[in-house]
Parts: structure tokens; sequence; C-alpha cells
């Protein structure tokens, strides 16, 4: 935990916080022992990939490749922020999967509900690696399921892992989609942005989280000129040094207090309004359902015919199985809720209704009240010009007889 009481002392290596971090992370294979996807074990260097987040270096499953994710133009070539090279050719957030794409293409998707369809992982840990000063009394992992365009960030919600125990998540997804007919409309009528319409900096996919850790990562420059190790930079932006963590700390908590100071008007500058971080007109949420029990992981070697010798030497093991909870799932879809057509259409409805007009009624309402009049005053003029042309003619013929 940090300690706010003592400053941090400069670190005695030139090398920077991050590559220090990235060096000293945990080998996958002393981590995740085994891996089951679609009931097929398989090995775990084939599912899960590094990626760099505001806990350290964690392992993703199903993350998309950096050349997807992030503008690599824009980010320095010395930070390795995602190991994932697997392209993502057949699909898409906003479309899905296309025709082309087979029941291999990446990223994976699972055929079915239920446990045996679903991600299962064996996960290993040493107490003697357990730092109480850094992580407290709390022993396990923490797992984030987020969708795979959007950069993981632990600190803001997940999943805790207890050792020695089997969890199971069911996953129920939250699809919001936007018909095309609000691309007309303004992102703030329609409090939400394409993805084509508000552009990142860092990212190439537009979410509201990719949104917000970019503006926090620009507030924290500004306030500190540095960012954390986890956050997205360029070449010229400074990684914060161990000196340095407190003001990074007190930037991110100035910045979630920033709504509210600004209310108050005690912020003059909101950031939060400047960046305009609206959600995204597509977008997915998981509504998770966990249940627990412990796991007995030395009974299960034995039948194994594993050795459970490890666990005298402070191994514990934890089983995490997650898996979509249902086959179909109802989604979501902004669109307009009065358009010029539905407003002609529900005035037609409560003339019918209340008035017993029609279609009919109202072609004969303009006939009589326009096209009528109208015919017969040009009948009427007609007939005017017609009697004083015959008058006319008949005085010339009186004039010729005198």
């Amino acid at each position: 935990l940090l300690n706010q009481s003592q400053p941090f002392p400069d670190k005695l290596s030139g090398e920077s916080y991050g590559s220090i971090i990235r060096r000293m992370k945990i080998p996958l294979k002393d981590t995740v022992l085994y891996c089951s996807f679609q009931n097929n074990w398989i090995p775990c260097e084939q599912l899960f990939s590094y990626t760099m987040t505001d806990e350290g270096v964690c392992v993703t499953f199903n993350a998309l490749s950096a050349s997807d994710m992030l503008r690599k133009e824009n980010l320095t070539p010395l930070e390795p922020y995602l190991s994932e090279n697997k392209p993502s050719e057949h699909w898409t957030q906003d479309g899905g999967y296309t025709a082309q794409s087979d029941l291999d293409s990446y990223p994976y998707r699972a055929l079915r509900p239920g446990q045996l369809a679903g991600l299962k992982v064996v996960l290993r840990s040493d107490r003697r690696n357990h730092d109480f000063l850094c992580r407290g009394a709390l022993r396990g992992f923490k797992a984030l399921l987020h969708p795979n365009n959007e950069y993981p960030q632990l600190t803001s919600q997940f999943v805790r892992i207890p050792m020695n125990q089997d969890v199971n998540i069911a996953v129920k997804p939250q699809i919001i989609t936007t018909t095309p007919g609000l691309h007309h409309y303004s992102p703030e009528r329609r409090q939400c942005f394409f993805n084509h319409e508000r552009y990142l900096q860092f990212f190439r996919e537009y979410t509201q989280d990719n949104c917000e850790l970019e503006c926090l990562t620009n507030f924290t420059l500004s306030h500190c000129g540095c960012v954390r190790f986890s956050m997205p930079r360029n070449g010229t932006t400074p990684e914060c040094e161990t000196n340095q963590m407190e003001c990074m700390v007190g930037a991110e908590q100035r910045y979630l207090e920033m709504d509210f100071r600004s209310r108050r008007g005690d912020e003059p500058i909101n950031y939060h309004d400047d960046c305009n971080c609206l959600p995204g007109c597509a977008s997915v949420q998981y509504d998770l359902e966990i249940t627990q029990t412990d796991f007995d992981w030395k009974g299960w070697l034995q039948n194994l015919n594993r050795s459970t010798r490890s666990a005298d030497d402070g191994i514990e093991l934890a089983l995490f199985e997650v898996y979509y909870k249902e086959a179909q799932f109802m989604t979501s879809k902004r669109s307009e809720l009065y358009g010029l057509t539905d407003f002609l259409a529900n005035c037609g409805g409560l003339l019918g209704l209340c008035m017993g007009v029609s279609l009919l009624s109202l072609v004969e309402l303009v006939y009589f009240c326009v096209v009528r009049p109208v015919t017969l005053w040009r009948q009427r003029r007609e007939q005017v010009n017609e009697e004083e042309q015959s008058q006319g003619i008949s005085m010339v013929v009186r004039d010729n007889d005198n």
C-alpha cells in the first residue's frame, strides 16, 4: 500500500519503472497450468497473451492485437502494451463475424451456452511470493471481463478468484446498438458516438472507457509532467518514476473528484466536459452471476496420477470457469422516438379514430374546399365572358341595320 506520509526515494537503476515491471512478470507457465476451451484441453500459450495493465503485467484471453486496437504510430515503440498478434480479419465490433469466417476465426467464439462450451483455467500461486505489504491479507487472482476492443483497467472493476476455490461465472451480455437513422443527429442529442465520429489519439476503437483512459492520461501528464507506466504515451512523454507516485495518485484522485468540484464552482476547468466521453453507439456490457465452492485440487491431481508434494512447498491452485448463461440474449436499440413518418402516422391514426377521417376523406376535403370552388369560379368567369361577347355582336348588327 502507498505510504503517503513518506515520499518515495529515487530508484538507483536507470531503467524505467515499466521496464522493470515487464522484466519481473511471472512466466505464463508458472501461473496458468491447464486451459480448456470448448471442452478441449489446449496449451495455455495458444489462448493467452500478455497485457500491460494498471495492476502490472496480466494475461488476456481473446484480446485484440496491438495493430487492431492501438494506433501504434502514435505510441512509443519501446512499450509493448499488448503481446497479442493474431489479427481479427473477419470480425468487427459493429458488424460481428463476416460470412467468410469459420469456427476457428479469431477472436474465438463459444458455440453454445454452458460450462462445456466455455473457458476453464487452472491457476497456480506460491504463498512464498505473496507480499502482505503490497496486497494486504487477501490472496488470489483478479479477473476482468471486458469487450475485447476495450483496454483493460483492473483497478476499476474485477472479480476476485480466491485460492483453493472453484469460481464459476455465468455471463449474460447486454448489447446496445443504434439505428442508422440517427446518423444525422448530433452526438450530443443522441448521447453516443459512432466509431468514426470520435478520434482517439492512442486507440483505433472508440469506447467510453478508452476515451476516459486517454483523458486521465492527458490530465496526469498536465498535472505531473509524466504518466503511469500502464498509460499509453508517445515517445516524448516521460513515464512517472517512484518519486512521482504521490503526484500521480493525487492527480487520479483529483480527476475523479473534478465533476463534483466543478458543480460547486471550486474547479474552473472540468476535464470531463472537455473530453466529452459519451458512450459508444455500439457497446457491450456483461452481467455476471458468480458462484464458488471448495476446490479439492489435491484429490483431483491424485486421480490424474500427479504428485501433490508441491502443496507442502506453499503451492496453491484455483479453478476459474466462465461461460455464457443462455443461448439467446436481448439487444437494446437506440432509435428515434418520433420521426416525420411517425408523426404523420400518429396524426392520421388520431384523425381516423376520433373523426372517422381516412385518406379518401382528406382527398374529398381538398376537392370541396379547393378544387371545387376554383372550378366553379372559372366556369362562372367563362360564362360572363361569353355573355359580354354576345352583347357586343348584337350591337354591331343593330348599327348596320340603321
